[in-house]
């Protein structure tokens, strides 16, 4: 009979002398465990126990287009974290870490990137390469920054006449805009808070 439950890193699944220790588990002493949190699977006829993934997760591939947040600005590039593959509900596994080089943020010239993005911004961007680290582009119209914060009272900015707009602290701020900015869709950074003055 065929045994489907849920379980967790660490749990116990059977001794080796019981099972062959198939995918999503590891074996420590002797002791099969899950490596990862799933549904368990016993399959009597191959007396193997294996761990199915709740959720599959996603890995980044080139031509992707990313939902990620700026984390810090260098000399000629921007760094970001990945939070979600458009298009897809599921987890990020693998690496989040990507960069956008100076010359790939917008078609116009870009004389410090502090003019087209800010860290925490949220941005929309294109997977041009996946490995051995993964570049981003945004030059095109519909990439670029969909969400942003005031840089001094950050609280979320809305458009007006073409720009971003603070309207606590009544002033405008510049980036690279995506041509979705504001759009009501998921961004995978709703479990992000920030606190007031916070880079």
């Amino acid at each position: 009979m065929t045994e489907k439950k849920m379980v967790y890193p660490g749990d116990e699944l059977g001794g080796e002398e019981e099972f062959l220790a198939g995918p999503g588990t590891v074996v420590e002493d002797h002791m099969i465990l899950s490596a990862q949190v799933g549904e368990l699977d016993y399959n009597p006829k191959e007396h193997m126990v294996s761990v199915k993934p709740a959720k599959p997760m996603n890995e980044v591939h080139h031509g992707d287009v990313v939902i990620a947040t700026v984390a810090d600005l260098k000399t000629s590039m921007v760094t970001l974290d990945i939070q979600r593959i458009e298009l897809k509900d599921r987890a990020v596994m693998g690496e989040t870490h990507a960069a956008i080089h100076v010359a790939k943020c917008s078609h116009d010239y870009v004389r410090e990137l502090e003019d087209v993005y800010r860290i925490t911004d949220v941005v929309r961007a294109r997977v041009i390469q996946a490995a051995p680290s993964i570049q981003l582009d945004t030059r095109d119209d519909g990439y670029g920054v969909i969400k942003a914060r005031c840089h001094g009272c950050r609280q979320t900015m809305v458009l007006k006449d073409g720009r971003l707009w603070c309207e606590e602290c009544e002033r405008y701020e510049d980036r690279k805009l995506s041509t979705r900015y504001g759009g009501d869709y998921p961004t995978g950074t709703e479990h992000l808070t920030y606190e007031k003055g916070e880079e």
